[in-house]
């Protein structure tokens, strides 16, 4: 039998990555008002509730909140693709860029290059 994890209400768990986030955030004090909005409303919602999707796959995936992604359905199979889309399609709307999200994920730190081609970050 499966064992089962314990996970807390969605309620609790967007508590509880507020008192792990909000310290560094608070650090910052060049940040507006609106990108911290934008990272408490539009990102910690997702990080804090993945979801199944039947018709997608039986593993839980993070959807992306922003209005873009929400109207292109987009949904990401782990934490860390999901960072990683959140750095390069939003860094603008977020703060720092949302370097603070995976601070030790070598994977999501900024680089790469936007191609001419087709406008798309890789």
């Amino acid at each position: 039998m499966p064992k089962k994890v314990f996970k807390l209400p969605i309620n609790l768990e967007i508590e509880r990555l507020k008192r792990i986030y909000k310290p560094t955030l608070d650090s910052y004090q060049d940040v507006s008002v609106e990108l911290q909005n934008n990272f408490y409303q539009l990102v910690l919602p997702s990080l804090a509730n993945p979801r199944v999707v039947k018709v997608i796959s039986d593993i839980p995936r993070y959807f992306g909140l922003f209005e873009s992604c929400k109207t292109a359905q987009k949904s990401f199979a782990s934490k860390q693709k999901y960072v990683q889309h959140l750095q390069i399609q939003h860094d603008k709307q977020l703060p720092k860029g949302g370097s603070f999200i995976s601070p030790n994920d070598e994977s999501t730190q900024p680089g790469g290059f936007w191609c001419s081609n087709c406008g798309h970050h890789y």
